[in-house]
């Protein structure tokens, strides 16, 4: 498994809910990515946001993060990222805890 995580911060115009209401729209499109276990978007304490993504493999992970891009959902909620803030890294799952 394939956990890719993308930290950013939010452009200083942008409201929260405005950006709630984004990522809610984007939803639908992420979920015919092929290879797209779940989709998280978690809030820091000092405000930054953070997105972890689960994927059964790299290429996958990868071909979906450009596919995405042109759809008109992600390039809507992109814009409420602050894009010289904004990182991602791929990481291979190397052991697993399930209770």
């Amino acid at each position: 498994m394939i956990v890719e995580i993308i930290r950013y911060k939010l452009c200083k115009d942008a409201k929260t809910d405005d950006f709630l209401k984004a990522a809610e729209k984007m939803i639908p499109d992420l979920k015919t990515q092929k290879g797209l276990i779940d989709w998280q978007l978690c809030k820091e304490e000092n405000g930054n946001r953070l997105e972890i993504l689960h994927w059964n493999s790299l290429e996958e992970a990868k071909t979906a993060a450009k596919r995405v891009l042109e759809l008109d959902s992600v390039k809507a909620f992109v814009k409420f990222m602050d894009e010289p803030t904004t990182e991602s890294t791929y990481f291979e799952t190397v052991k697993k805890l399930k209770k």
